[in-house]
């Protein structure tokens, strides 16, 4: 307890002050005598109570009063003197003062104090619940008069108690409202149906949505709906319903101008749908039919985000744009009523009400799926376009390091002993070895065509490929090759075959689900005219290498058998199968002259026939050198020093006068200075100083009928093989091997030329 004591008296105050603290220890009392002692403590206001003298010697109580009035009214003012009397009690009640205390009675100190000090704490919980009662109502008004809602406070007779502009403003009514009846403004139709409603909400309690018309002072119909509730008194008992209505006539005119022209869009092939700002499905077209799966009664009034699964961020967005920009276009992935995924490109068109209000959505969905599938497949052409470039390029550089070793190998083949023949021989395989993985990168990234090569046992090649194939195979799968005829060799590029039995191999595996088997089965015959005719029309009659790849898996069905073979298609898997694997077996048999057939039935296996043709072999060329005195010139051009070596070395071994250059230039020069001299012009197609057939050309404008044999790394000749072949110019791809090249030499040369007779 906080008080301020205003008295003269020592004595008064010392006993006030014991009795005081008697009652609270803790008490905080502030003693003061004077006018200017009492101001200074009424400035500070720390105190709940003000015990004062109602006569002192400078200072009178009534005035001490009149100063407490002004600044602090809030607290209590209790007189506490031995002169007062009764009138002067009676006026100083009147002014303001809570009570008085006589000082000889003592005892009425306390409780005045208590008193005085609960009168002030009530008349704060007064004041405070009245302006919260003031708050709240003014709160009501503000919300009820400016809400857009309908809102009607009705007893239970039906009769206005309240009601906000807004309702008096859809009836149109200018008259007083209250005290009338609701019923009176319903429609006729409605008004029983209405009635029934509201005397079951009064006898229940329960809220409850309910529809109908009114009837405004002009005679217009208006659509109303409305959430009726009830308002119970501090017993529980129903004593008020509560109306809260809102106008629906012109989103009810939207949705049905929506229907009406939604109908001539159901014709539409691409999913339209209509959906409220809450939504709910409100159209469906038979194009949705269609697409996702679920009629249009399936359909209505469903929420079109659980029906479809959209995912609800890409929902959000859509939602957002269409209100702020009344449009929006993007993709969505929706479910199907099979389960099934579709993705479409969906354009969404806000659709507002005749005051221009939002009302709904309305969503044109056309189906992509196939469109992102093929696109998916192009951008994976693409890259593996890329890669073919990056690949190409490596391989250009390899065959650079690659070409120098194997025409070394020829040259120390023919100077080395039996101890040093092995140790040639490794590195030969090695570089081979490497100059067939190069071959096979280019090939599985571009297509680009190998080397063939004569002499190729495939018997021999079964078994190395047996070795490289085992480890994929798994051993519920039995595996096993099968030699029937063994075939003569023939002239083909290892890699490929490889490539192609791989292929074959891997996609039978992939094909049996269980314990199975695959077959690997090599065969010759001979076609004639009509065994041809029943293979493939592009089939030749002659003898053929016969490779069959056989399995015990699933098989094909009939209607995807002749598409096995295109591109990109596949029947495995997302992310399982590139399918390009049988396109490129197909592109690689073409390539050796061959063809292939394949039978299958669903659920008895698949069975591929590789068809190579055999020719006798290529007769070897004479390997002995030409004597000196009739060794031809061949002018050696190449910009990459250690090719230049290794081919001059090669060259110059088997007996030819070699005039190296490293560029087109210095080959100018060579070739207009010792024309007579020369037989032959060996080139690399990219030079340093001349790329393309540029120096080719120049070439055979100064001499038409130079003979030329050009050179490369494989890396950009694509689009020149087809000009060289045409000028009878024949390529060789790096790394050379001497004796290939020395073969490409000694077809080249006329008889002639070992004369030192110049090239005509």
């Amino acid at each position: 307890m906080r008080i301020l004591h205003l008295e003269d008296s020592s004595p008064d105050a010392e006993l006030i002050a014991a009795l005081l603290e008697r009652e609270w220890p803790a008490c905080a009392l502030r003693r003061v005598e004077t006018r200017a002692q009492f101001l200074a403590a009424l400035e500070v206001g720390d105190f709940d109570v003000i015990l004062s003298d109602y006569t002192m010697g400078n200072f009178d109580g009534l005035a001490a009063l009149e100063l407490a009035r002004v600044w602090c009214p809030e607290k209590p003012f209790i007189f506490l003197s031995g002169t007062i009397g009764e009138e002067r009690a009676v006026e100083a009640l009147k002014r303001g003062a809570m009570d008085y205390v006589i000082k000889d009675r003592p005892s009425r100190l306390i409780p005045a104090i208590r008193q005085a000090v609960a009168r002030v704490e009530e008349g704060r919980q007064h004041r405070m619940t009245a302006e919260a009662l003031r708050q709240n109502r003014e709160r009501f008004r503000e919300i009820t008069e400016n809400v857009a809602d309908l809102i009607v406070l009705l007893d239970l007779e039906g009769r206005r108690l309240y009601h906000n502009p807004a309702y008096a403003k859809a009836l149109g009514e200018t008259g007083e409202l209250i005290g009338t009846s609701f019923f009176a403004n319903v429609h006729p139709d409605d008004r029983s149906r209405t009635w029934d409603g509201f005397m079951e909400l009064a006898h229940t309690g329960d809220s409850r949505q309910s529809e109908y018309r009114i009837v405004r002072q002009d005679g217009a119909v208006r659509y109303i709906e409305s959430h009726d509730s009830v308002i119970r008194d501090k017993d529980g008992l129903i004593t008020l319903a509560l109306i809260v209505a809102r106008d629906v006539t012109e989103r009810r005119a939207a949705a049905e101008r929506i229907r009406e022209q939604a109908d001539l869009l159901d014709k539409a092939q691409d999913a339209i749908l209509v959906r409220g700002l809450d939504n709910c499905i409100s159209y469906w077209n038979r194009g949705a039919e269609r697409l996702y799966g679920w009629s249009g009664a399936e359909a209505l009034r469903q929420n079109a985000t659980d029906l479809l699964h959209t995912d609800p961020d890409v929902l959000k967005i859509a939602r957002e744009e269409t209100l702020a920009h009344g449009e929006w276009l993007g993709e969505m992935r929706h479910h199907t009523k099979a389960g099934g995924e579709v993705m479409v490109q969906s354009r969404w068109t806000l659709v507002r009400g005749p005051d221009g209000a939002p009302a709904g959505f309305l969503s044109i969905n056309t189906d992509i799926t196939e469109k992102l599938r093929l696109e998916a497949h192009l951008l994976r052409a693409q890259r593996l376009e890329s890669m073919g470039m990056l690949v190409s390029s490596i391989a250009h550089d390899l065959n650079n390091v690659l070409a120098p070793i194997l025409m070394s190998v020829g040259v120390l083949k023919l100077n080395a002993n039996d101890s040093t023949k092995k140790l040639v021989g490794a590195v030969e395989g090695a570089a081979q070895q490497g100059a067939g993985m190069v071959r096979q990168l280019l090939s599985f990234a571009r297509g680009a065509s190998g080397a063939h090569a004569n002499n190729i046992d495939l018997g021999s090649l079964l078994g190395e490929f047996e070795k490289l194939i085992r480890a994929s195979i798994p051993s519920r799968i039995v595996f096993e090759i099968k030699i029937l005829t063994a075939p003569p060799p023939i002239r083909a590029d290892p890699t490929q075959v490889k490539q192609v039995l791989m292929n074959l191999c891997l996609n039978a595996r992939d094909a049996v689900p269980g314990e199975g088997r695959i077959t690997l089965t090599l065969d010759h015959i001979r076609l004639d005219e009509t065994d041809a005719l029943t293979q493939i029309k592009a089939a030749k009659p002659g003898p053929y290498a016969v490779l069959t790849a056989e399995d015990t898996g699933v098989g094909i069905p009939p209607e995807l058998l002749d598409r096995i073979f295109d591109p990109f298609f596949t029947t495995k898997g997302e992310g399982k199968g590139s399918g390009l694997g049988l396109s490129t077996v197909r592109g690689i048999v073409k390539g050796h002259g061959g063809f292939l057939t394949v039978e299958s039935a669903v659920r008895r296996g698949t069975t591929f026939r590789i068809y190579l043709p055999t020719a006798p072999a290529a007769p070897a060329l004479a390997a002995a050198a030409p004597a000196a005195e009739r060794a031809p010139g061949i002018l050696l051009v190449d910009d990459e020093p250690m090719i230049r070596s290794a081919l001059e070395m090669v060259l110059t071994d088997a007996g030819y006068r070699v005039f190296p250059a490293g560029g087109a230039k210095e080959a100018l020069l060579l070739f207009e200075d010792r024309r007579s001299e020369l037989q032959l012009v060996i080139t690399d197609i990219w030079l340093a100083d001349s790329g393309g057939l540029e120096f080719i050309n120049t070439l055979r404008a100064i001499d038409p009928h130079s003979r030329i044999i050009a050179i490369s790394g494989v890396a950009k000749t694509g689009q020149y093989e087809t000009e060289l072949a045409a000028a009878s110019i024949p390529l060789l791809p790096k790394p050379i091997r001497g004796e290939v090249l020395l073969t490409a030499v000694r077809a080249a040369l006329p008889a002639a030329a070992g004369r030192g007779v110049p090239v005509s």
